[in-house]
């Protein structure tokens, strides 16, 4: 059994311990939150202890593994001090807004040894596994093009603090660009491409709308979108000389059941690609957690990733952001 307590009381803090309490593998100890009313409310939904003070949780050795649902801006702080402790970590996504806070956080957890994993669940669904045999199997030709965007209309919630559309949900389609690089041209040219960027802010505040370009000299281009400002929408489409793969399903939130996409060719020919699941992304993502624990990863089963991973997607994101900023090539 593995035993989790919860750093956070907000709508992801509760659909992980909906999974953990689905879940025969795990059960939640303990909630921490920053307000005493919401965190016992939290508790109670889910029976289990409440409390206000995080080095509760850190001393009680029957702690497994620290999930981290706090905002953005605190997640180095309290992961480094969870990873000091010798808890394992699901920190959830972006896995900071600062460079120097990210590089730092990669160095704790090497320390630590523990198993350390960022909250991208949808790497934890088989969907993604089968657009990485689409892949392999070289069934698009040479890759061409990447195009992904992700919006909601989600700023006036937004931590002001979180880093903006970049960090909210940018890091979901350059997290999966990275996957797609990596199985199709290897691990060392996801952060060697050339960036540009741009975006606007609002009132001199975070980037809230952000587009990102990057070239590779292996002959790929990507382009990326994404809005804190406008309606609920995911677009990712990757196209090679043979053909495109088109999601037809939300490729960063794959629910259980059938997921979807179509492999175009550029003959007219079209197929249907369906993956069914009896779990979501977050409940494959828990399941992973149990058996990375049970084994001693440090690391969960790919193509969830790794700290090594998570410091490249922050590493694209901070360019991102400071082309941004800047208005001109990084």
């Amino acid at each position: 059994m593995l035993n989790w307590a919860i750093a956070g009381t907000s709508f992801i803090s509760a659909t992980i311990a909906d999974r953990i309490a689905a879940s025969e593998g795990s059960q939640c100890l303990y909630v921490f939150g920053r307000k005493a009313s919401g965190t016992t409310a939290f508790a109670a939904r889910y029976g289990t202890a409440a409390t206000t003070d995080f080095d509760t949780i850190l001393n009680d050795p029957a702690v497994d593994i620290v999930y981290i649902g706090l905002p953005n801006a605190v997640h180095y702080a309290f992961c480094e001090r969870a990873l000091r402790h010798g808890k394992a970590v699901l920190c959830e996504k972006s896995l900071t807004t600062r460079w120097d806070e990210a590089q730092l956080l990669f160095a704790a957890a090497q320390k630590s040894g523990r198993l350390f994993m960022e909250g991208f669940a949808y790497f934890h669904h088989p969907l993604i596994a089968s657009l990485q045999t689409v892949l392999r199997e070289g069934r698009l030709g040479k890759l061409k093009y990447m195009q992904a965007s992700y919006s909601a209309d989600i700023v006036k919630f937004a931590n002001p603090a979180g880093g903006g559309t970049i960090f909210n949900l940018g890091c979901y389609p350059v997290s999966l660009l990275q996957l797609v690089i990596q199985t199709v041209f290897g691990p060392d040219v996801f952060t060697r491409g050339d960036i540009s960027g741009t975006g606007f802010n609002a009132d001199g505040g975070p980037v809230t709308d952000a587009s990102l370009t990057i070239r590779y000299d292996q002959g790929l281009l990507a382009s990326i979108h994404s809005s804190d400002t406008y309606g609920l929408r995911s677009d990712l489409s990757i196209h090679g000389e043979m053909g495109t793969i088109v999601f037809k399903t939300n490729p960063w939130l794959p629910e259980a059941g059938i997921s979807r996409m179509e492999l175009q060719h550029h003959d007219g020919r079209v197929e249907v690609i369906e993956v069914e699941s009896d779990l979501d992304g977050f409940g494959h993502q828990i399941h992973n957690a149990e058996d990375s624990f049970k084994a001693s990863r440090p690391a969960p089963l790919a193509p969830a990733r790794s700290i090594q991973d998570s410091l490249e997607i922050m590493q694209v994101l901070t360019a991102w952001q400071l082309a941004c900023e800047r208005g001109s090539k990084a």
